[in-house]
């Protein structure tokens, strides 16, 4: 004999409990509709014990959901890195010269190329990271540059 919960089905087929079948797929609409059912339905409950029930089952639909939430944020991030990848195998020549100006904690850094000042200002791009920075020049007689120190010393602080 079958030691877990089942029941039968019309036609002596054996099912799973409905409250195993019912969050298995985690699709965060369901569980938000089952939430507020859940809430809808502790709303009219009175006796403590099927209250505590309740509260617990709702709990634990919440903690599937926020998984589910998390699940869904960490696959939009994962295709957004996978965008921004295939972005970066634009080829780029490197600015290998550059010259720099430090007054205390403030660095200012600059680059010479020539007809720079006649491109668009979305041609330039400069992204700030903790300890990098990554400045892009696009399009510039027919070429990509980029300026791509990593691991500086200091953590950048922009104004």
């Amino acid at each position: 004999t079958d030691p877990s919960p089942r029941t039968k089905a019309a036609g002596g087929d054996t099912k799973a409990p409905l409250e195993e079948e019912q969050h298995e797929v985690m699709d965060p609409e369901v569980l938000k509709a089952d939430i507020s059912e859940l809430e809808n339905i502790l709303a009219s409950v009175s006796r403590p014990n099927n209250r505590h029930h309740i509260e617990s089952h709702l709990a634990s639909v919440k903690g599937k959901l926020a998984e589910a939430e998390r699940k869904e944020a960490a696959k939009a991030q994962a295709a957004q890195n996978a965008t921004v990848s295939a972005s970066d195998k634009v080829n780029y020549t490197t600015i290998s010269q550059f010259g720099w100006d430090q007054e205390g904690k403030n660095i200012k850094v600059y680059i010479s190329l020539d007809g720079v000042g006649s491109l668009p200002s979305e041609s330039v791009t400069c992204e700030f990271g903790l300890h990098s920075f990554d400045l892009k020049v696009v399009g510039l007689q027919d070429k990509n540059y980029r300026l791509y120190p990593k691991n500086l010393m200091h953590p950048i602080v922009t104004e």
